[in-house]
């Protein structure tokens, strides 16, 4: 929830910026909250044709979670996996 909140927070910015420069150029006569959700809607298709279906993003630096598993259990790959994939599921505290 707290990850659909700050992107559509970035989403709604990146709008807002674009949304005058639009209306100098095709004037002001449209509706905004229209153009706003098919602005979203477009930005969440963008985002799901970046990450393919089955795949999710993991941090760049290993987490707590990652590194303690790789000590305990160093052969055990199915633990590590699941740990990266248990922390890209974690919402990121920025």
């Amino acid at each position: 929830m707290k990850d659909l909140q700050k992107e559509m927070q970035i989403c709604s910015k990146e709008f807002e910026e674009r949304w005058n420069v639009f209306c100098e150029t095709h004037g002001s006569s449209h509706n905004k909250s229209v153009a706003k959700y098919f602005f979203f809607s477009s930005w969440q298709q963008a985002k799901a044709w970046v990450v393919p279906e089955g795949f999710v993003l993991v941090p760049k630096e290993p987490t707590s979670e990652m590194l303690y598993c790789g000590y305990a259990a160093p052969d055990n790959l199915a633990a590590k996996y699941k740990a990266m994939i248990e922390a890209a599921q974690e919402p990121a505290n920025d």
